[in-house]
């Protein structure tokens, strides 16, 4: 009795823990909500979080070069459904315009890794939130069959009232 009384324990603890880890990180991505921007040579970087409801944060990804040309957007979801959570990205022109699902497979106090092995690139995509303005971000993966790691290093911009 008493051994199975302990495999309850580990087992209830195992359960809640796992639960626990996708809820809680879905929960704590409140603190990147607003408005982000990460300054290159080249152009500007922005990414823009707010809350939908109780399961979706929604974001837009934006890079604009220096003279104003935006060379890329994105649609960005954070959702959470049947006890995962799940990073979402839509490029129009890239993927045949169709969603593509990242897993939450690793969290750490204010850091997110969120992976996806079938996507041809990025397969793994990170954000750590270092401070309540500064957010760390990177996409790696294989691509020309070397390993790639890009870095993303946004500072939070002043609140617009939209969040």
């Amino acid at each position: 009795m008493n051994m199975f009384f302990k495999l309850c324990i580990v087992a209830a603890f195992l359960c809640l823990t796992s639960n626990g880890l996708n809820s809680q990180s879905f929960n704590d991505w409140k603190s990147v909500i607003g408005n982000w921007e990460f300054t290159t040579e080249k152009g500007i970087f922005s990414e823009e979080w707010k809350s939908e409801n109780d399961s979706t944060f929604s974001g837009i990804g934006t890079y604009r070069l220096t003279n104003g040309d935006t060379v890329m957007s994105e649609s960005l979801k954070i959702v959470q459904t049947k006890g995962e959570t799940y990073y979402i990205a839509q490029v129009n022109d890239q993927n045949e315009g169709k969603e593509v699902w990242f897993k939450l497979t690793f969290r750490e106090d204010s850091q997110w890794y969120f992976e996806n092995k079938s996507h041809d690139f990025p397969q793994g995509i990170s954000y750590s939130l270092n401070s309540p303005n500064l957010l760390n971000a990177w996409i790696e993966g294989k691509k020309n069959g070397n390993i790639n790691r890009q870095f993303f290093y946004f500072k939070r911009m002043a609140l617009t009232g939209k969040e």
